[in-house]
């Protein structure tokens, strides 16, 4: 074992290091933590297979490329005192041994390109050093330049949906499963995109093949609009939209009653006062259902007002009722639909 820090201070003068914009120090057997405060202009960092559990990056203002894999960190911590975390384009911090947690702390890192944190190395994790990443890929929504990720042998158990457009590939580079590892569960939906000779998931055919796949995303956006900060709950976004769109048809029902009454009432100053029971007569006949009798006795009462009303009025009537009767069923419909849902939301489940 060779201590990290002395290895550093032996081989790289503190006057020197602020020149210095690419450094490797990846399978050296380091050992312990890392200050590189005085590389003020280290662009990338290739550190991997050592057993450093802590990297101190806050001065590095430059970094873009940070390669860390098969280490023994167990928190991020050390990520998130960088200075200027967008500016990080490939991040490797596989096989390391990084406590349970959410992917929440990659939101910062907005121009990702590149993103590994999976966990292949077999004999590593039987020593039971490997990353325990857990939970979904939504954090990974903001990503927008994120090209591949690979998060292999982890916890990590959905969100595809919330990938990023600009995500190409998710890479499997390892045989070796992990038992009860959940990232394979997704791994599966994507087996037929398997491209063996580039070890990846073709994810850009996957999601031309798969256009519904944000649906539930989608929904879900939806849902925090109407309901913010509250759970997401299919069948009470269901009602809510239901009832809102209830409102809405049930002032535009009003309002179309209000204009036919008024059409109506207008044709009737045209008609002699015994041919007003035949407006009536007809006006009955247009909200009736269609059947046999019904384009018959409509005939029959336009020809005896058309000597008073010109074809186009008696049209006009005809073209209103027809929409407000299709307003009015479809307002039945939805007062139907909230009942049910109401019903459900308010059934126990059976125990």
């Amino acid at each position: 074992m060779v201590n990290a820090q002395e290895w550093l201070d032996n081989n790289y003068p503190k006057e020197n290091r602020k020149e210095i914009k690419n450094l490797d120090i990846s399978n050296k057997d380091l050992e312990g933590g890392l200050d590189l405060t005085d590389f003020v202009n280290l662009e990338e960092l290739k550190c991997s297979d050592n057993k450093l559990f802590d990297l101190e990056l806050s001065k590095c203002n430059k970094l873009t490329r940070l390669m860390a894999y098969r280490n023994l960190f167990i928190s991020i911590d050390f990520l998130t005192k960088l200075p200027n975390p967008e500016k990080l384009s490939f991040l490797d911090l596989g096989s390391c041994n990084f406590f349970p947690q959410k992917l929440d702390f990659l939101t910062v890192f907005t121009n990702l390109r590149k993103l590994y944190i999976n966990g292949y190395d077999e004999g590593r994790t039987k020593q039971g050093i490997y990353n325990r990443f857990y939970g979904s890929l939504k954090p990974l929504k903001s990503l927008c330049n994120l090209e591949i990720i690979d998060f292999g042998n982890t916890d990590i158990d959905s969100g595809l949906e919330y990938l990023p457009d600009s995500l190409n590939s998710i890479r499997k580079i390892g045989e070796y499963k992990r038992e009860n590892a959940k990232s394979w569960e997704i791994y599966r939906q994507l087996d037929p995109y398997f491209n063996e000779a580039k070890k990846q998931f073709e994810f850009a055919r996957w999601r031309q093949n798969n256009p519904c796949y944000r649906l539930k995303e989608e929904i879900e956006e939806l849902s925090n609009v109407i309901f913010p900060n509250q759970p997401y709950n299919f069948n009470q976004l269901k009602q809510e939209i239901s009832r809102l769109k209830y409102q809405e048809l049930a002032l535009q029902v009003r309002k179309e009653k209000a204009e036919f009454e008024q059409l109506i009432t207008n044709a009737k100053t045209k008609l002699a006062v015994d041919l007003k029971p035949i407006l009536d007569l007809y006006r009955q006949t247009l909200a009736e259902e269609s059947n046999s009798l019904k384009e018959g006795k409509l005939t029959a009462y336009q020809e005896i007002l058309e000597g008073s009303l010109a074809k186009e009025e008696l049209q006009t009537l005809l073209n209103k009722q027809t929409q407000l009767h299709q307003l009015e069923r479809h307002l039945t419909s939805l007062q139907q639909n909230q009942e049910q849902t109401t019903q459900i939301l308010h059934t126990p489940l059976k125990k």
